[in-house]
């Protein structure tokens, strides 16, 4: 498929160009995405962020992408993964997690009627979902702030400006499940 045919069935949101794209280009990215340190499941969600990004621009001047769509999408796969892996090293390298993200107690600070191993399961939870939370990308951590801080779907979608409510609801479903899945594997 060339090129053009490709701009005008994403630009129509038409079904068979997107499979094509899937089937076509999905499994460079996700050797690239594996071979530098991601997951299937990163390849995936890299993959359909670049498939948005690349939304956008056309939508924006379809005239955009004018030559080879699937060197500019394998480009823009390439850069949003590794802008995702410094993200990821800069937040571990910013955070000491000893001072930080879990304070320690002091020895006069311990109530005396609370047993040692229920602190230490305590600290242990509080390290445990910082990890899961740093492990996040950067709009999952947002999304994962507002829901601590009681917003609703429609304030996230607002926050995030999210075209409907309904992605910002999937989005929010999707972060919590991803923030439980590390919980849940490093508990």
């Amino acid at each position: 498929m060339l090129t053009d045919q490709i701009v005008k069935g994403l630009l129509e949101n038409d079904y068979h160009v997107i499979k094509f794209i899937y089937k076509s280009y999905f499994k460079a990215v996700k050797n690239f995405v594996t071979n530098h340190g991601g997951s299937n499941r990163d390849a995936s969600d890299i993959f359909q962020e670049s498939i948005l990004v690349v939304f956008e621009k056309l939508r924006q001047d379809p005239a955009y992408i004018q030559k080879n769509f699937p060197s500019y999408l394998f480009g823009v796969s390439k850069y949003l993964w590794k802008q995702q892996r410094r993200d990821l090293e800069k937040a571990v390298h910013t955070i000491n997690l000893n001072e930080e993200v879990q304070p320690g107690l002091d020895f006069a600070q311990i109530p005396r009627d609370v047993e040692i191993e229920t602190l230490a399961l305590k600290e242990k939870q509080d390290r445990v979902f910082q990890e899961a939370y740093i492990s996040l990308k950067p709009d999952c951590r947002k999304i994962i702030d507002l829901v601590i801080n009681g917003c609703t779907v429609e304030e996230i979608a607002d926050f995030m400006d999210y075209s409907t409510v309904s992605n910002a609801y999937r989005k929010r479903q999707y972060c919590k499940e991803k923030l439980m899945a590390y919980i849940h594997h490093n508990n």
